[in-house]
């Protein structure tokens, strides 16, 4: 693989620098109302978290599987397939495993975590405001030394923040750490997040491919 040929080029004068190995978040606005899936989700049970000030989840993890929600589940899976063509450049399928309502009341926040077992991760912003926290997202080259900076950008920084409004979604690779910070305002901010794992991994020339449901069930 030439890398003059497949990589992000910045170029100054006789210099070019070249952003190798990004990481690539993929957004998108979800186009109808969803009112009547928010009063639904608002009814639904929640468990609080044992930590960072008590986060609610709900109680299933599996939220996506209700018919209430289908609407928006066949919009996020069609989302899905534009991520892995358009960035993973993969023909596999990726199917929605975990997925979960996220309900943080004044006070409360998320840690710093990643997804475990998952490919591609998600985040749809039901209930947010400009003046609520950000989800933040942290660089996962940061180098061993660190040296004072002049200014930040998408190659030095040591996280990003993510400002969304109802109806976005933001996708990204499922092993960046993120976090929010701790909800100061009086309205509680609903999100709901997924996971993704695909159905076959590998290939056979490399002797690397699985097919869950074919050896698996052999």
């Amino acid at each position: 693989m030439n890398v003059l040929d497949t990589v992000t080029k910045f170029v100054k004068g006789d210099d070019t620098i070249l952003h190798v190995f990004p990481t690539t978040m993929f957004t998108s606005k979800y186009p109808d109302s969803y009112d009547e899936e928010f009063e639904y989700i608002e009814k639904l049970p929640f468990r609080q978290e044992g930590s960072y000030n008590g986060n609610c989840k709900t109680e299933d993890s599996y939220i996506l599987e209700h018919k209430e929600l289908s609407k928006i589940k066949n919009w996020i899976e069609e989302k899905i397939k534009n991520y892995a063509i358009d960035v993973i450049s993969t023909k596999t399928e990726l199917i929605i495993t975990n997925s979960w309502i996220n309900k943080n009341e004044p006070g409360a926040g998320h840690p710093t975590h990643h997804h475990q077992n998952s490919i591609i991760s998600g985040i749809f912003y039901l209930n947010v405001t400009s003046s609520m926290p950000p989800t933040q997202f942290y660089n996962r080259y940061l180098p061993m030394i660190q040296l004072q900076r002049s200014e930040y950008n998408s190659m030095n920084a040591e996280y990003v923040s993510a400002p969304m409004v109802n109806g976005d979604l933001i996708m990204f690779p499922s092993d960046i750490m993120h976090s929010v910070n701790i909800n100061q305002q009086n309205d509680m901010r609903y999100t709901l997040s997924f996971n993704t794992f695909a159905k076959e991994l590998g290939n056979d020339r490399q002797l690397s491919y699985v097919n869950w449901e074919k050896h698996v069930n052999e």
